[in-house]
């Protein structure tokens, strides 16, 4: 009624920008208001995924976007890592940062992925170590995104690594409140103490950290500026899904109903488990007890009155 009442005779455009969820039901709940609105309003969807494009019924008004330009890539990639940088610093590293630039193959998050990783980079050895990386080469990495994120990913301390990898039991887009994340990261026991600071002033390090090298984005603040919450773009969560795939497991409900989760038989090697149910059928598979490595197990959307 909210909706309804926003639009009602007016005209708007909204933005829905990075859609992952393709259940047509949900779509046709938020259509049904936003049909109050004037002639010549309209709705944007960005989106990854072709199906999500044809649920919002774009079937002749879908703009597939090319990658950047290597301009356009540079100038990104220019703006994290080297424009806060003193002129007395090492020259040459522009050279160096151009020709890294064009393994990112006009992909924006590669580019922000590889400023965050070269803003760390003082020296030109530095550099010229990521440009000369095996990493490049890994014919396993199906997207080629994924391989300045690796870059980005073992150039972390051990500890911080296990925090980011932690990260994949959350679903996609899903707001990530940075207190609760840190105390997730306690439980887990992978916060120790350094020195002088507390565990939650190093989960907080890290998180800075994370924050750093573009892992996280769409950050919450509060009244002085602090962040308090964020999500991860989603091929960073595909990713961390590629890096933990032997260990970690995301299952979400599909077309408004739990079957998928509830008739999957593959727990028992999983370690890490996520559940997305759809929220009119609340049940537990009675095939999770045979998850004797499971040690986090994350629920969404669901009120759990059963098990089986």
């Amino acid at each position: 009624s909210i909706i309804h009442e926003s639009v009602k005779g007016k005209n708007f455009l909204l933005v829905l920008d990075d859609v992952w969820n393709q259940d047509y039901l949900k779509w046709g709940q938020l259509k049904l208001p936003l049909q109050n609105g004037a002639a010549g309003s309209r709705i944007l969807v960005t989106t990854r995924k072709e199906e999500v494009a044809r649920m919002v019924g774009a079937f002749t008004d879908m703009v597939n976007l090319e990658v950047l330009s290597e301009d356009n890539c540079w100038a990104l990639f220019y703006h994290i890592a080297l424009s806060d940088r003193e002129k007395n610093e090492p020259n040459g590293l522009e050279s160096i940062g151009k020709q890294i630039v064009k393994k990112c193959k006009g992909l924006p998050l590669a580019a922000k992925a590889l400023g965050g990783l070269m803003r760390c980079k003082k020296t030109r050895k530095e550099w010229e170590n990521v440009l000369n990386s095996k990493i490049w080469e890994v014919d396993e990495v199906e997207e080629q995104v994924f391989q300045p994120l690796l870059l980005s990913y073992y150039d972390l301390a051990p500890a911080i690594k296990r925090c980011l990898l932690h990260c994949v039991i959350f679903p996609k887009d899903y707001n990530i409140v940075k207190d609760e994340l840190i105390e997730l990261w306690m439980s887990q026991n992978y916060l120790n103490s350094i020195g002088n600071k507390e565990k939650e002033a190093v989960g907080e390090m890290y998180f800075d950290n994370l924050v750093m090298r573009s892992f996280f984005q769409e950050f919450e603040k509060d009244n002085l500026g602090n962040i308090t919450g964020c999500k991860m773009h989603d091929v960073v969560h595909d990713f961390l899904q590629f890096l933990t795939k032997n260990e970690c497991l995301v299952l979400e409900a599909e077309g408004g109903n739990n079957k998928r989760i509830v008739e999957f038989d593959g727990y028992k090697k999983v370690r890490h488990l996520t559940l997305i149910f759809a929220p009119n059928g609340p049940l537990i598979p009675s095939s999770l007890c045979n998850c004797k490595n499971l040690w986090p197990l994350a629920t969404f959307d669901s009120k759990i009155t059963s098990f089986g």
